[in-house]
């Protein structure tokens, strides 16, 4: 539980970063936004622990391990549309007279 936390801890200020950042003059709706996606995740997830629940620890192991996954697979993308965006912006540039 210490390692998530300290992702957690390490990952958030830089995806409220993000998240406020591209909109300067709608920071508060997308801080809004954000904080409200994960209330909504963690508290349907609760649930569906709750439903899955048979007496181990392993239904919450596989959802600790899947939302691992996709926080990663979301890492990934979005290093994939950075890196799209930046090539696509130099290739304007470069054509530019």
């Amino acid at each position: 539980m210490a390692i998530i936390v300290l992702g957690h801890g390490l990952s958030q200020p830089g995806a409220q970063s993000g998240a406020i950042g591209v909109r300067s003059d709608l920071a508060g709706s997308a801080a809004g936004i954000m904080g409200f996606g994960q209330w909504l995740t963690a508290a349907a997830v609760s649930q569906l622990v709750g439903i899955t629940q048979d007496g181990t620890v392993w239904p919450v192991i596989a959802f600790v391990a899947f939302f691992t996954v996709l926080s990663f697979a979301a890492y990934m993308l979005a290093r994939w549309g950075e890196a799209r965006a930046s090539s696509a912006s130099t290739d304007t540039r470069s054509e530019a007279p």
